[in-house]
């Protein structure tokens, strides 16, 4: 199935680590534009579905074009932010469907090979990406909960120790 949300996981676990350093908007967008190609190769009825956008070379565009976009939304946003997260954004990509895709070739044109098929079981894969989403989302709510009760000066509704009255 194109455009899956598993791929996401991975996002939701850099963001809290890397916060304003990384944009996970750029990373999901990163993300379906990639699978846009599968999902053109499935209305198009072509056999190989997975094809240049799902090696490291060729997800470089979508990547490119997913920093692109989000720098014209949002002309204030660091480009070097945009681009590396679009980068492990793809690149990611690139690394989850070859482990699980047969007929992804991570390093064409280099080679045709997919060394990563079968890394891990599909449980195991999608397990881990369903972990990391929720770990990482839990993270991330914890430390936006952190940086506003600092920016209040400790007066937020006690964040910390639960004994603050709301106001």
């Amino acid at each position: 199935m194109p455009i899956t949300p598993f791929h996401f996981g991975l996002g939701m676990l850099v963001k809290p680590a890397l916060r304003s350093r990384f944009s996970l908007w750029t990373f999901i967008l990163s993300q379906i534009l990639v699978d846009l190609e599968t999902l053109w190769n499935i209305i198009r009825q072509v056999p190989r579905l997975h094809g240049f956008f799902h090696s490291f070379l060729g997800s470089l565009i979508p990547g490119m074009a997913a920093a692109f976009i989000l720098r014209a939304i949002h002309p204030s946003s660091s480009l070097p932010t945009l681009l590396f997260s679009s980068l492990i954004g793809v690149w990611s990509h690139v690394v989850l469907d070859g482990i699980m895709h047969a007929d992804v070739t991570p390093f064409f044109p280099f080679s045709t090979a997919n060394p990563l098929l079968h890394l891990c079981s599909l449980t195991t894969l999608h397990l881990g990406l369903v972990v990391s989403g929720v770990a990482g989302s839990v993270w991330w709510l914890m430390e936006n909960r952190k940086n506003r009760y600092r920016k209040n000066g400790g007066k937020n509704g006690g964040v910390p120790n639960g004994n603050a009255q709301a106001r």
